[in-house]
């Protein structure tokens, strides 16, 4: 064991019966679904700490995060619902800067490493769907500065 290293992990899962749901005269109970709402989440990340240096200390972050299957309403129309999808994120950050009294850190990072095209949310319209995705690859500098 060392203090170095850390690890966490979160799961979350759904189990749900909707017990009335009548639309127009019709129980739809069986096949309604509540909306926006997965049946599994998992997030898992691992960091390591890197021993102090004279120009601050180095961490390194990895994390993940995998949502299942998503629907945008509460009918589950023929496409109004989303893929599972995971994302791979890292994280370098530089902390403890030494700079008079300030607590600085600079970090690089970069999200959605695989690119994955995850989309977030849909509206069937009959005819035609529309549909927002999620943000593609990034990355990224971060200085923070208190004082």
């Amino acid at each position: 064991p060392t203090d170095a290293v850390t690890l966490g992990l979160s799961y979350g899962y759904l189990d749900y019966k909707i017990k009335d749901f009548v639309i127009n005269g019709v129980d739809r109970s069986d096949t309604a679904v509540v909306a926006f709402a997965p049946a599994n989440v998992l997030s898992a990340y691992l960091e390591y700490t890197l021993p102090t240096t004279p120009i601050g200390q180095p961490v390194l972050r990895l994390d993940s995060v995998y949502k299942d299957r998503v629907d945008f309403d509460t009918l589950s129309y023929a496409r109004s619902w989303a893929e599972p999808y995971s994302l791979l994120n890292a994280r370098i950050t530089l902390e403890k800067i030494p700079f008079s009294n300030f607590d600085i850190r600079l970090s690089l990072w970069g999200r959605n490493l695989s690119n994955e095209s995850n989309q977030i949310m849909g509206i069937d319209f009959g005819e035609f769907q529309t549909g927002m995705f999620g943000d593609p690859r990034a990355f990224g500098v971060d200085l923070r500065m208190k004082f």
